[in-house]
């Protein structure tokens, strides 16, 4: 990739008119030119997370009545039982309307 200065610093404006109105790629991209690099990521903590990036104590999400009663909250299937407690921690400011397109009656 042998390109000459005119090239590169094309490629580069070309790189801030596309992200000339994301105020955060900017802001990365200033601090990666001012610092030499990219900072070290954070570690990243498994679990669920707010859309906004903050963790969910997966405690404090509400189980509805409808949910004691379906097969799947009783599931060990981590696939199952991790779409569960994303649907309820999505509905957690409205749990007296809860819905939920996946419940099925466990058996008696």
């Amino acid at each position: 990739m042998n390109k000459n200065p005119n090239e590169l610093l094309t490629e580069v404006f070309d790189i801030l008119h596309e992200i000339r109105n994301d105020e955060d790629k900017l802001l990365r991209l200033l601090d990666f030119l001012k610092n030499g690099g990219l900072e070290e990521p954070e570690p990243f903590e498994n679990g669920l997370y707010h859309d906004d990036g903050t963790k969910i104590n997966e405690s404090t999400i509400p189980v509805p009545n409808m949910c004691l009663v379906c097969k799947s909250h009783y599931s060990d299937d981590w696939d199952e039982n991790i779409l569960c407690k994303l649907n309820r921690a999505d509905q957690a400011d409205n749990i007296d309307n809860f819905k939920c397109g996946a419940f099925e009656k466990t058996p008696e």
